[in-house]
């Protein structure tokens, strides 16, 4: 009973991705893509691809949405951004989620598991990024037009990275893995 839910929030999460980049003729083969890989792996773990992907995904639409309002068009730096927002953004997802999973696997509640991932993944995520935003600040001083550019949105895409990671991804995780006690079970099931 609990795995058709599962199946289709992994439906729903793929689907919208792939409607979003592709269309909906990408849609549809991926939300099949999506029931088969759940019914094959288990929803657990195509769960927590989705979750790390999501935010990233969510962070370049945003990144793109700045670049589009502050009048610069696609060149050479806002295109090399989305492929560096990438690889930071997901890195800092993953330190999420594995310390997320390393606290379930103890045996911790949910919330208890993200407060976990708040308080020490949380704070080095948060002081690596600053330093990275600072140093990325700092090239945008340059007087030359590349560099300044490449600085100024590089800051931007890491700022946006740390609200995906540390906002984003535990507010899906506390939707996704939901803790039930039993007295709550059987008031649903009423």
């Amino acid at each position: 009973m609990e795995f058709a839910p599962r199946i289709a929030l992994n439906v729903f999460a793929m689907a919208t991705i792939s409607y979003l980049l592709a269309g909906a003729d990408y849609a549809i083969i991926f939300s099949l893509l999506a029931v088969a890989c759940s019914v094959l792996w288990g929803t657990r773990p195509l769960i927590l691809a989705t979750i790390t992907t999501t935010p990233i995904f969510l962070m370049i639409v945003w990144l793109y949405a700045i670049v589009g309002i502050a009048g610069f068009g696609l060149n050479m730096v806002t295109v090399s951004i989305a492929a560096i927002s990438l690889g930071v953004g997901i890195d800092y997802v993953i330190h999420i989620i594995e310390r997320f999973r390393e606290e379930k696997e103890n045996g911790m509640s949910t919330m208890k598991s993200i407060e976990a991932v708040g308080g020490a993944s949380g704070i080095a995520l948060f002081g690596s990024a600053i330093s990275d935003i600072t140093g990325f600040a700092i090239i945008n001083q340059s007087e030359m037009g590349f560099f300044s550019t490449f600085g100024l949105f590089c800051a931007i895409m890491i700022g946006l990275s740390l609200v995906a990671s540390l906002i984003l991804a535990p507010a899906v995780l506390g939707l996704a893995f939901r803790d039930y006690k039993p007295s709550e079970i059987e008031a649903e099931i009423a």
